[in-house]
């Protein structure tokens, strides 16, 4: 047997993480703690892709003309194509 909680725990914690996303759509704050969540239990791309999202979202609202906002558009196609559940 694995260790950890059991899945319907996870399935508890994944669905509060979401709740509270969906609450606070303009705070990046819960996607980057649901970022750290699926990186410290073993899905570190997900976790990459919710990261550069939030980055994107963070340079396009605040300074358009930042080089960085073409290099991530750039990246997400790899991240994405890693993802199955995307």
């Amino acid at each position: 047997s694995r260790g950890g909680p059991p899945v319907i725990d996870r399935l508890e914690e994944h669905e509060a993480f979401l709740r509270a996303i969906f609450d606070a759509p303009a705070d990046d704050t819960p996607r980057l703690v649901y970022a750290d969540f699926l990186e410290e239990h073993g899905f570190p791309d997900r976790a990459a892709l919710i990261r550069l999202e939030c980055e994107y979202r963070r340079l396009v609202a605040s300074d358009p003309s930042d080089p960085d906002r073409d290099r991530i558009p750039a990246i997400r196609p790899r991240l994405v194509a890693a993802q199955q559940w995307v």
